[in-house]
């Protein structure tokens, strides 16, 4: 059996590294134990350990990690640290650089000497394309990497994934993303070249059968799906480590030259190959002529010399007397919270919105479920879209624009939808499918959206109570800011940078003071008027232009700064050059005053030939208009193309460009170089075709995804383009919509009527990927679109995760059936004001079971909801519901309509109504109309016989401070009688609905306990947010998620370890320990 191996630090700091990832939410517990695991065998087995299944296995390293966690913690959790592990934690926490280098080495050892993958595609790309052009395209890759990631286009870094139809869809997201452009507007075209010689890399791996060049578990991630959150933990880049060997103890070394030093063999080995080889060699490469050598010790000589550099993935030789400065570091600025001061709190009226600016949301409730602790509206309307796509995802399609003709942006979308969207957020979804939400809107805006969301999944208004306050007051002052904030603002060290930067350019300090301060309240009017973006001084520069934009584009800051006479235009200006980006407000072409003598004269003779053969040879990705630097480099192109110096002036050029060709995103392009004369040619055919199909119109996005593969070596970046590319050449042969072809102006084109015509003739539920591909000429989105917004599409539920959709016509329903139907609603109606759309089923399964039978494929929603269209004039039907139409009832006022016509009840009762009535228990409907008086038992609320000020002093006398959980009373002696033995509940529900000094603060009723806090009303704690952070601030519990709702399960304010808010809990909770001064 193997020795047991000791544990040293480079295995520490893998497993140090695993725990953080964990810590941090990257991976789950489990997926860390798994990875490090893993890595740690391999590492020993290329280090020539023989181990055996015991080795560094699950349950060992699930033991070691919960040491390396004390450590981290400084106190012992469950297993206390080792000293090594308290030392690499020490190195973590204090000399950050050295645990870097520690861990890079360790990925060394993990890889053994093996090339990654990063290596070879460099050394493939060198082959490619020129030393200049490597260079320009190396230095994009990082950016294209963090954006794919951001967006979810990615699940691991770019070059660990080596699945070909990922990397196209990471090409297809840089070419079309808007947002993308915007903030790389000065390298897209090498970024979008970058994404394509990947591309071509992998499509050649593909086709020759090679094995990826990384970890074997990596090597299935070509042919098969990645099923796996993390397969192994994200590598950082190598680095150095020293060799345990002296020079002359290593085999292989130059062996004829025995006394040379090593670093003199590699300066030597290196040169020689850099002579013949201009892109420069890897430390691979050079581990090859020196084998017995590991390659950390050869990168380790290669970082510590003189004589080499690293460049663009490969190293190269340089002379000894050329030094590399060393790059900086830099600070992360974290932006400041402001505090919201008491305002009278208003309802949202959704029959009657009301200017929503300088306002910001407190709550809302749900059915009578409350959320509180919004952020802003853009936080709300992300948590009502949650709220509702969970009841009614059927009718929430992906790809939906919520308007009333349901034509517009994507306002609902999937991962693959993500880059046509502006302000994306993601959603929670219960199957987990991640879905975005568009929010790039005003708070009127967003009230608007919810009010259109009701009437669509039929929400009475009443169901969704949303409280928000004025703060008109915050948008002129900042006095509720606590000094804390104030001076961890100014004193941020990005902003200290900025003002260092304009002063080193000769900026006088009273404008450098001025152009902070503008700043700080252009930041303050995002924040209040709710804009979907509202920090300025941030590391993340593509958030700043976004803020910019929006600021911008808000017709009130306009004006603002209009009466400031440009002091926020010129300081938002001044901070984006600081950062090195384009101002998105400032591209405007100069205007230039012609002197008088000018006016008359004679027209210049312009050659478009030659223009465009500028255009076609050195702008082949788009001369952008407008850009001095673009007009400077034709300039200089065309003379020397003619030998001629362009004499016209700028706006001339400009015009004679836009005769060369199309105008699109503010560039020109020439279409003869846009795509090859083959594939246009195919791009023609495929329309011709489509038409003599019979199809009446082709949309340009659905033509753009079908030659979204050819497309991808050339220079048509999305729909919109193709549709000018098509316009210019088309002579007429086509009709040409917004958004669509047809074969002349007169068809009548109607998507609507073609969803319509292939369900009609389907005659069955048919699944929407069925339906998407069948009308593959009308983008899925819009299909989407027209199956969620129009009633005679019905939702057939799902089924192994697929959704179902019918026409109502494949319903078989006579006028007999649908009056008999009718009378039995009628008499359900008389009996009991209601009747569900499971009961309703039951009665005609019962009554007419022929009907049923005629229609075996109709799932139960999907005769409800066939019903609904035929007698939705006739019948209120609100979800499940149905009711008379002058007295629509929701299921909430089922549940408080059963509380308050029974005199006794019991918590089983109320469970069998959630099954009759397919659904969850109404718990605020039922309280507000019974009272509760223990676990199980539930009166009427006219046998309360509460004392109300006695029975508040008797809880006074437990709750001396502010607040307590409520679960600390226990013992009722001194409570005044109140017709029932006192219990938690019944106490509950008296501080819930009749305590005068007191209030209930929870995240809901509970079956099975009481839990929440009896607080004092004149306590100024408001939320259950607040609440929940000032007990953890005033606590000794580590301000950590895990360790903080344990806490808050233990002390009886949660039921379960779960709180929507707790990130927002953790922040305030650290605030109030700081204002504290508690450790």
């Amino acid at each position: 059996m193997p020795r047991r191996e000791q544990w040293d630090i480079h295995e520490a700091v893998i497993l140090l590294d695993g725990l953080l990832r964990c810590q941090e939410k990257i991976i789950t517990r489990k997926e860390a134990i798994l990875s490090v695991s893993k890595r740690l065998r391999r590492m020993a087995e290329n280090r020539g350990v023989n181990i055996d299944d015991i080795y560094r296995n699950v349950n060992g390293i699930s033991f070691q990690m919960s040491s390396m966690e004390s450590a981290l913690a400084g106190h012992t959790i469950m297993k206390p640290a080792t000293r090594l592990f308290a030392e690499t934690v020490s190195i973590y926490q204090n000399d950050p650089m050295r645990f870097k280098k520690l861990l890079e080495e360790a990925e060394v050892m993990i890889r053994g000497n093996q090339m990654t993958n990063e290596e070879k595609f460099m050394t493939w790309l060198a082959s490619k394309v020129t030393p200049a052009q490597l260079s320009e395209l190396y230095g994009t890759y990082k950016e294209i990497e963090a954006f794919s990631l951001r967006t979810k286009v990615l699940k691991r870094p770019l070059f660990e994934t080596l699945d070909y139809q990922t990397a196209k869809k990471v090409q297809q997201t840089i070419e079309s993303n808007k947002a993308f452009r915007i903030f790389h507007r000065k390298n897209v075209s090498k970024c979008i070249a970058a994404a394509s010689h990947y591309c071509k890399y992998l499509k050649e791996l593909q086709e020759t059968q090679a094995t990826p060049p990384v970890a074997a578990e990596e090597k299935r991630s070509i042919s098969e799906p990645d099923t796996s959150p993390v397969e192994e933990l994200i590598p950082v880049p190598v680095s150095g480590q020293s060799s345990d060997l002296s020079d002359s103890e290593k085999p292989g070394v130059n062996d004829d030259i025995p006394t040379m030093p090593l670093d003199e063999k590699i300066r030597r080995a290196l040169e020689e190959e850099c002579n013949g080889n201009s892109y420069g060699t890897t430390v691979t490469f050079l581990q090859g002529k020196f084998p017995g050598v590991s390659a950390a010790e050869i990168k380790r000589i290669l970082e510590q010399s003189k004589w080499a550099t690293m460049s663009f993935g490969t190293w190269k030789y340089q002379e000894p007397h050329i030094d590399v400065p060393a790059a900086t570091d830099t600070e992360e600025n974290t932006a400041p919270t402001t505090a919201t001061g008491k305002n009278e709190i208003h309802v949202v009226d959704f029959e009657n919105i009301p200017p929503l600016v300088y306002t910001k949301p407190i709550s809302f409730s749900y059915f009578e479920e409350a959320t509180d602790g919004l952020r802003s509206w853009t936080d709300l309307y992300v948590k009502v879209f949650s709220a509702l796509y969970e009841d009614y995802p059927h009718l929430l399609s992906v790809g939906a624009s919520f308007t009333v003709n349901g034509d517009g942006r994507v306002e609902l979308g999937d991962s693959s939808m993500v880059h046509t969207m502006v302000a994306p957020k993601a959603i929670v979804t219960t199957d987990r499918k991640p879905l975005f939400l568009e929010t790039n809107l005003s708070a009127n805006n967003i009230v608007g959206k919810i009010r259109f969301l009701l009437n669509l999944c039929s929400v009475d208004y009443e169901n969704l109570v949303i409280k928000y306050s004025s703060t008109r007051a915050e948008a002129k002052t900042n006095t509720d800011r606590s000094p804390v904030q104030e001076s961890a603002y100014w004193e941020s060290p990005l902003l200290k940078a900025f003002v260092a930067w304009m002063l080193e350019n000769g900026s006088a300090p009273a404008t450098t003071r001025n152009y902070t301060g503008a700043i700080r309240s252009a930041e303050e009017y995002a924040k209040t008027h709710s804009l979907a973006h509202s920090v300025l001084f941030t590391d993340e520069h593509q958030l700043a232009v976004m803020t910019a934009s929006d600021l911008f584009a808000d017709e009130g800051f306009v004006a603002y700064n209009k009466r400031q006479h440009n002091r926020f235009r010129a300081a938002i200006a001044k901070l984006l050059e600081y950062y090195g980006v384009d101002s998105p407000f400032q591209r405007q072409r100069p205007v230039k005053s012609e002197p008088a003598e000018e006016q008359h004269a004679p027209k210049i003779s312009i050659d478009v030939a030659l223009f465009r053969a500028v255009l076609i040879s050195k702008f082949v990705r788009g001369f952008r208009m407008g850009s001095p630097l673009d007009m400077k480099k034709f300039r200089i192109y065309y003379e020397a193309e003619t030998g001629q110096a362009l004499s016209m002036q700028d706006d001339a050029i400009e015009q004679a460009i836009r005769a060369c060709g199309i105008e699109y995103n503010e560039k020109v392009f020439v279409p003869d170089a846009m795509l090859p004369a083959e594939l246009r040619e195919k791009l023609f055919d495929t329309i011709r075709e489509s038409f003599a199909e019979g199809k009446n119109a082709v949309y340009f996005e659905a033509l753009f995804r079908s030659f979204s593969e050819p497309f991808l070596d050339y220079y048509v970046y999305d729909a919109e383009m193709l549709k000018a590319y098509i316009a210019f050449y088309n002579n007429g042969e086509f009709h040409i919509s917004n958004k669509y072809l047809s074969k002349d102006a007169v068809t009548e084109v109607n998507p609507l009527e073609e969803v319509k015509a292939y369900l009609v003739t389907a005659g069955r539920p048919i699944e929407t990927e069925e339906i998407c591909e069948t009308l593959s000429h009308i983008p899925s989105r819009k299909v989407m679109q027209i199956l969620g917004m129009n009633s005679e599409f019905v939702h057939n539920g799902r089924s192994n995760g697929k959704g179902y959709y019918f026409h109502v016509s494949v319903v078989h329903l006579t006028d007999e059936d649908l009056e008999n139907i009718s009378a039995l609603i009628e008499d359900a109606i008389a009996d009991k004001t209601f009747v569900s759309g499971n009961e309703l089923v039951e009665m005609i399964e019962a009554r007419y079971p022929y009907i049923l039978e005629s229609n075996p494929l109709i799932s139960m929603m999907g005769m409800r909801d066939a019903l609904k269209y035929h007698l939705g004039s006739r019948f209120s039907f609100k979800g499940n519901i149905i009711s008379a139409p002058d007295r629509a009832i929701s299921m909430a006022d089922v549940f408080g309509n059963y509380a308050r016509t029974h005199t006794t009840f019991t918590m089983t009762e109320l469970k069998n109504l959630t099954v009759e009535m397919n659904s969850t228990v109404y718990f605020d409907a039922v309280y507000d109309n019974s009272l509760r008086i223990s676990k199980e038992q539930f009166v009427s609320k006219d046998y309360a016989q509460f004392r109300v000020e006695d029975t508040d002093r008797a809880i006074a006398r437990f709750c001396t401070s502010a607040f307590m959980p409520i679960g600390n009373i226990r013992e009722f002696g001194t409570f005044p009688d109140a017709g029932y033995p006192w219990t938690t509940f019944l106490l509950e529900h008296f501080v819930y609905s009749y305590s005068r000094q007191f209030k209930l603060l929870h995240a809901g009723f509970n079956r099975e306990c009481s839990v929440g806090a009896i607080v004092r009303r004149d306590a100024g704690i408001e939320s259950f947010t607040n609440l929940l952070s000032i007990a953890l601030g005033e606590s000794e519990m580590p301000i950590k998620k895990d360790k903080a709702l344990s806490f808050f399960v233990e002390k009886g304010y949660l039921a379960r370890r779960n709180y929507s808010d707790i990130e927002k809990v953790l922040i305030q909770a650290n605030t109030h320990r700081n204002r504290k001064g508690t450790k």
